[in-house]
């Protein structure tokens, strides 16, 4: 069986209530028979702050063989910022995956 890790550019919603949402989605997908170990991993949407640590908006955890997770976070339509997707899994020597960066209407 192989696997990978897998993090979509962070999109925006709008809820019923006329919320606006940012929302990330990614994980492990694997193919073919059996044989991979459960994994715990993380998926988090990060603000990219130029010359300054980025800043974790929301983020979720969850563990399986494959998992495909979606982590959101309420934001207010106005200026632009930097944001991505990244999803980490701890015990495996740090292994890491990330969206592009995009623009989306956000202000955190």
């Amino acid at each position: 069986m192989t696997c990978g890790l897998f993090a979509e550019e962070p999109r925006i919603e709008t809820g019923a209530d006329g919320r606006h949402i940012l929302v990330a989605r990614g994980g492990r997908q694997c193919t073919g028979g059996p044989g991979e170990n459960e994994v715990f991993l993380t998926l988090r949407i990060r603000h990219h702050r130029r010359f300054r640590p980025d800043r974790t908006l929301a983020q979720i955890s969850g563990s399986g063989v494959a998992i495909d997770e979606q982590v959101s976070f309420e934001c207010v339509l106005s200026k632009s910022i930097t944001v991505f997707t990244e999803v980490l899994l701890p015990g495996f020597g740090g292994a890491k995956r990330k969206s592009q960066y995009v623009k989306r209407g956000c202000s955190d």
